[in-house]
């Protein structure tokens, strides 16, 4: 998700995107389940959906109490609050567990919500 007008890239995100690896997680979950109602071999979906679950874990900013926006940049993690995280909240499968689920929707409802939607960045991150 960045934005770019011709050559511009308006949002640069270099590293691993928090909303690609939620929907890593969940693309794995419904692979096994696919798999399984098939009655095909679901145990590598599993096994891999359970080290992106424990990777993910690296997302969680407990400073700010929700997840980075982007892992492993140049600069480290970016700690910026945006929207993307909102993703590991919403899908169906979730390495998040019920209380940092429910930072997560905090923090996006302090930081981002308006009266038209969210914010693609909060008040007061670098950029906005």
């Amino acid at each position: 998700m960045r934005a770019r007008v011709e050559e511009w890239v308006v949002t640069p995100r270099r590293g691993k995107p928090v909303e690609i690896n939620a929907l890593w997680f969940a693309a794995l979950a419904a692979m096994s389940r696919f798999a399984r109602k098939l009655g095909r071999p679901h145990e590598s979906y599993d096994a891999l959906g359970r080290r992106v679950g424990l990777a993910f874990t690296k997302f969680w900013n407990d400073d700010k109490q929700c997840l980075f926006d982007v892992l492993d940049t140049p600069t480290g993690p970016d700690a910026s609050v945006r929207p993307n995280q909102v993703f590991a909240v919403s899908l169906p499968d979730t390495p998040l567990d019920a209380a940092q689920r429910r930072a997560v929707v905090d923090a996006v409802g302090r930081s981002l919500l308006t009266s038209h939607g969210l914010r693609s960045l909060a008040p007061g991150e670098a950029g906005y």
